[in-house]
Parts: C-alpha cells; structure tokens; sequence
C-alpha cells in the first residue's frame, strides 16, 4: 500500500556531526557553564534597556530568552553582540536541533527502541533594515532528518514521533513575506507549505505524537500537497479586519507524490520543478485568535477546510484514481485558568483544546479525526517554564482502507482489524535552560493502524511508548535577536 511520505526528512551524519560539533565546542559554549551566573545578571541588563531586540516590523514579533526559573543559562554576551550587529543590518540567524528516543516495552509489532534526530538551520532578513521595503521579509531555511521508522515497532503510521520522515537534507522555506495596509494584509509566496498556516495551534507542537503536530492527520495524510518540511510552489493571503480576527486561504502545488522524488526514489530536497504536479490544493480559514497582548485567557476559534483537485491513487485499491478530494474541520483552545492573572507577564496557566476533521469527498486515509487535550504552562511555582501536556486522539479509517487490509489477509487465512485507532499521550516538559528542554512521554495505541506497513497482524490490539524528546533551540539558547513571522 502506498503512503504518503511522513513530514520531516533527515540529514547526512557527517553534516549533522559538523553541526553539533560546532554547536559544543566554540567559545561560549566552552566557557559558558564557568560564567553562568554573571552572564544572567548581564543578560537581565540588556533585556532591561531593550538592546536584545532587533527593529520590529508589523508582521513580526521579536522573541527574547527569559532569565529565571531554569537550572542553568548559556546565555553569552560574545554570542549576543553578533547577533545584535547582524540584527541592526536586518539579519537574523535560527537554528534548532531535536532528537526523539522512542521505546515500545509492551504490544505492537515488536518491542524495541529507536531514535530519530532533526538539524534545522535559517535565516530571516527584514526588508525593511536591508533594501527599505516596509513590512517585508524572507524566510530562508534548510532541514535535515535521520532514523528509522517507529512504525516498525509500534504498529501505528499515525502516532509516529514527529520528526520521522523522509532521508534527505531539504529547503524547508525560500519565501517572501510581506505586511500590507498597516498590516491588515499579509502575503507569502514562494517555496513553502500549507501545514504551517493551516488546522494548526502552538499547542499541538507541544506534543510528541504525529497525530497533532503540527495539524491533525487528516489534514497530513488525506491530500495530495506536500509535507513538512518538504515545500512547493504556492501563496497565502491573510486578510485581518481586526487585530484578533482573520480571514484565510492560499494555493499550493499538489499531485502525486512522486514530483517530489528523483528517479532513484529518493527524495529531492531542492525539486523547484512542477512539472509532475496534477493540480492544487485550496485550503480555506477563518477565526479569532488572541494572545496575552489583548486577553487575559488567550484563546483560538476557528473553522477551515479545503479541496484538492489533484490526481491521487485511491488507498487499498491498485490503479484506482480519483481526482477530487475535500475536507472540513473545526478548532478550539481557551486558557481557563491562570496562575497570576494580575501579571500580565506571569503566563502561567492551564489551556484546553479541541479539534474535529471530516473528509468531505474522495477516498482517502482517515474519514475523520478527533483530538482534545489539555496543555499547563508553569505547573509548579517553583517550575514556571515546564509544562504538562495530555492529548486523547481518535482517527477514523476509511472504507478503502479496511477493505485493502482485507484483500491483504485473504490470502492468509483472513482477519479483521479495527475501523478506528485512538492514541493518549501524556508528557511533561522540563526546561533545563533558556533554549534547552527535555521531554519524557507516555503514549498507549489502541488498535495501531499498521497502514502502509505490509500485511497486517490482526493480533495487535494495543502498544505502549515510552521516550523522550530533546528540543535545543539555538536563538533561546544564546540570547539571540530573532524574528517570528506571523500567519
């Protein structure tokens, strides 16, 4: 049965080994750690006179490391003045790298541990400080994945770690992004991917599983445009009437999955080609959306879809085609409680949220998916940068897939398999330090899917995940200036 490729490709051990190694062994690593407690009180300073922020443009929002509630800092004032001389000429550098452990110790396929890592490299460069083009930016970002498939043990495609994906060192964004109308509209366009900007939250990055980072895989897995970080041609248009509410749709390059692949089968990092593209893929959103800026209990409404027109092999059938596909969800989350709701910068709190996805028109993957969860900011006092996180997910197979497991068992004996998966994930995020956070998380598969995973064992009902994922990111980490774009 044929998949569609996972989100996240891999890059070449000797370049990641170059990364890392230039990561750990320059100078202000080497002398962080002697230094930590100065550099804090340096570091304080300079976030109190505003000298850690670059220019602000109206799209973008300027991040800054906080300076307590950590065991440590390698927060390094050499390490900040270049990053603010690069700031001042419009100029800033991001960089992440992550890695997941993932053991199965009861159930799935088999028992078993696996690691898969994530590079991730950039730089944003405001217009506005380089060529005087107010409320311009570019985005230019490369990404690199290694390791196996978790699949392989615990029986679900689904519920994946995130950073699974295709083996190969991609562009990950080469775009344009411009704020227009004292930014009531805002523009992309370029090499980039409909995930980012779609049936998303930033809570669902906060979890390990596949299912909710960063969309729910109806929205992976039921159409025909690529995935993260795999990119193709396209653009979006936000328009927002007020500061809390937009309006939002775009196009993107889609078809058969093979346009992103070269003729070995191997995926093509840098295809800038559409010849092998079969149509488009619509999405469509709308909501309101607030942060702490404008609400004391942030919170996100919001009601989407899309079509796809693209040519698409029907899952469970051979040379089976279909040319329209269709979908519609809606989305939750409010924060319902705060630690301080006076300190509007104590963001301490805990958030709820929801999501419902239907497959609308086509054969595809998942019929629907649902997923609701909960998300604490700062659990403990004495902790306020941790957090802890529940997700409870179901997702519906379809009719084309059922009966594909069933043309695959016949020969065997025959079987049955259930119609629906359901996945709990319960994690906890500690911080070590600005930039550095350690995850450890529990997951239990009911009825593991085994999609696109061979002849499927009807004897596995459930799996159980232990692991944990480390996120460094590399602005947070050293005190950097960095720019976020906004949807």
């Amino acid at each position: 049965m044929q998949t569609k490729p996972h989100k996240y490709p891999r890059m070449n051990h000797g370049l990641r080994r170059i990364l890392v190694t230039l990561l750990f062994t320059t100078g202000p690593f080497a002398t962080a750690s002697a230094q930590m407690s100065s550099l804090q009180e340096q570091w304080l300073a300079q976030a109190q006179s505003g000298n850690t922020q670059g220019p602000a443009s109206p799209a973008l929002a300027v991040e800054t490391a906080p300076a307590s509630g950590y065991l440590f800092s390698l927060v390094n004032p050499e390490a900040q003045s270049i990053g603010q001389t690069l700031a001042n000429k419009g100029i800033y550098l991001d960089g992440l790298v992550d890695g997941v452990l993932s053991a199965v110790p009861a159930g799935g396929l088999r028992q078993g541990t696996v690691q898969d890592g994530e590079v991730f490299f950039g730089t944003d460069l405001d217009m506005k400080q380089i060529a005087g083009i107010a409320g311009a930016q570019m985005h230019i970002s490369f990404d690199e994945r290694y390791g196996p498939n978790p699949a392989n043990y615990s029986g679900s495609t689904f519920d994946v770690p995130y950073n699974y994906g295709p083996q190969n060192f991609f562009l990950s964004e080469l775009s344009w992004d411009q704020s227009l109308f004292d930014d009531h509209v805002r523009l992309l366009i370029g090499r980039i991917n409909p995930e980012v900007d779609f049936d998303t939250s930033n809570l669902y990055g906060q979890f390990v599983t596949e299912a909710v980072n960063s969309n729910s895989i109806g929205y992976y897995y039921d159409n025909g445009a690529p995935v993260v970080p795999i990119t193709s041609w396209g653009g979006r248009i936000t328009l927002k009437p007020t500061a809390d509410t937009y309006v939002r749709t775009g196009a993107y390059q889609s078809g058969d999955q093979s346009y992103l692949y070269n003729q070995t089968g191997s995926s093509h990092g840098f295809q800038f080609g559409s010849a092998h593209a079969s149509g488009a893929l619509v999405p469509f959103e709308a909501g309101y959306q607030s942060d702490f800026s404008s609400d004391a209990y942030p919170r996100q409404y919001d009601v989407g879809g899309y079509v796809d027109t693209s040519t698409y092999r029907e899952p469970g059938r051979v040379n089976t085609y279909g040319t329209d596909r269709s979908a519609v969800y809606l989305q939750a989350q409010q924060m319902v409680w705060r630690a301080n709701p006076k300190d509007k910068n104590d963001e301490r709190g805990l958030s709820l949220f929801a999501q419902a996805f239907w497959s609308t028109c086509g054969a595809v993957p998942n019929t629907a998916f649902y997923e609701a969860g909960l998300w604490d900011k700062g659990p403990f006092a004495a902790r306020p940068n941790d957090s802890f996180g529940v997700v409870f997910v179901v997702a519906q197979l379809s009719q084309s897939v059922e009966q594909g497991f069933i043309d695959q068992l016949a020969p065997h004996g025959g079987g049955h398999l259930a119609s629906s998966e359901q996945t709990l994930e319960v994690n906890y995020g500690y911080e070590l330090a600005p930039g550095m956070e350690m995850k450890p998380y529990l997951q239990y598969i009911q009825n593991p899917d085994q999609y696109g995973l061979g002849i499927p064992n009807p004897k596995v009902t459930n799996a159980v995940v232990v692991g944990f994922n480390y996120t460094i990111t590399i602005p947070s980490l050293l005190g950097l200036p960095s720019l976020t774009r906004s949807n």
